[in-house]
């Protein structure tokens, strides 16, 4: 992981003579580490009853599958499971009941592609997907105020000494005030339809995301 900070220097303020408030930034790019899918089964039969059933079976079927494929290193839970009459093309009359079901799988990056091999096993299934997640995102943002900090104090000994002044005690730290990097998709989120006998396990390899803090400081000036 690479890790640099600097300030948003085209943005300073003062509230008196003898106080400068100073925006920090520091970011760092790390690896994402955690992939999720959402998974959906839907089924359509003229007769309620049946197309519950068939689906609630589906769907057991599927939970097996991504649970042997992730085990203890991930999640796997049912969102919901609904029922309706389904309408024709036309929208014009009903033409059976659709009964369907969401899974959402967690997993490490590593199983990601196994995982929506898996899903895709299921001619009855769409999967989306993947969205990345940091699971230290918390951790790294704490590690990096203290980089924000030191780089809002270096920009604010710069106008202190451009403006023959000396640079006194810190008055207040306030963190956020900085509009963060967007972050890029690193994997196309397109629904996926397949039958079992065209599942092949994807290559999933997310790009480096950047993970940023902001800080604004207020510094006391001294003669």
């Amino acid at each position: 992981m690479r890790v640099r900070s600097w300030d948003q220097s085209s943005r300073v303020s003062a509230i008196s003579e003898h106080e400068v408030i100073v925006r920090g930034w520091a970011e760092r790019r790390v690896s994402p580490d955690r992939a999720s899918w959402t998974i959906s089964v839907e089924v359509v039969d003229d007769d309620e009853q049946k197309a519950f059933n068939e689906c609630s079976t589906e769907a057991g079927e599927l939970l097996k599958r991504l649970r042997a494929v992730i085990g203890d290193d991930g999640e796997v839970s049912t969102t919901y499971l609904r029922v309706a009459p389904h309408w024709a093309v036309s929208r014009k009359r009903y033409v059976g009941y659709l009964a369907s079901t969401t899974i959402d799988a967690t997993s490490p990056v590593e199983l990601a592609g196994k995982v929506a091999r898996a899903a895709m096993g299921d001619s009855g299934a769409r999967i989306n997907g993947p969205r990345f997640e940091v699971s230290e995102e918390r951790q790294v943002k704490e590690d990096l105020l203290a980089d924000a900090v030191v780089a809002a104090r270096g920009k604010a000994e710069r106008l202190a000494s451009a403006a023959d002044r000396r640079l006194g005690r810190v008055l207040s730290i306030r963190e956020g005030g900085v509009d963060e990097p967007r972050r890029g998709e690193a994997f196309a989120g397109a629904a996926l339809a397949l039958g079992a006998a065209d599942a092949v396990e994807p290559e999933i390899a997310p790009a480096e995301e950047t993970i940023g803090v902001a800080v604004v400081v207020t510094f006391e000036l001294a003669d």
